[in-house]
């Protein structure tokens, strides 16, 4: 039998994500000015909680069938983010400035 989920909590109540340790992140990186996504959908049935940094400033989209702008939700250089990705969407990304960014990831099942 499966043991129930526990999980942590801030001093107001609220989940906190944490992610395993162990394996290596996935990666997404720009080589042009153009968007780039990821090959595959994050999960086909459920939410996915994603952690993420990037390498250089670039902004970030999903979709089933994604194309980052440079108009999209900037994540700056170094930052940490954590965001929800729903069922059968992919990533994709696109370099702000003229350096290349690289696009550091973990996937948690959120249900």
């Amino acid at each position: 039998m499966a043991q129930p989920q526990v999980l942590l909590q801030d001093d107001n109540g609220n989940a906190i994500p944490v992610f395993n340790l162990g394996g290596a992140a996935a990666v997404l990186t720009t080589t042009t000015s153009a968007s780039v996504a990821t090959a595959a959908v994050l999960s086909g049935t459920a939410w996915v909680t994603i952690y993420c940094v990037a390498s250089e400033d670039c902004h970030i989209t999903s979709d089933a069938s994604p194309t980052a702008t440079t108009s999209m939700l900037l994540l700056k250089a170094g930052t940490y983010h954590t965001f929800n990705v729903p069922p059968g969407h992919k990533l994709a990304i696109i370099r702000s400035g003229a350096s290349n960014s690289t696009l550091y990831y973990q996937l948690h099942a959120s249900g």
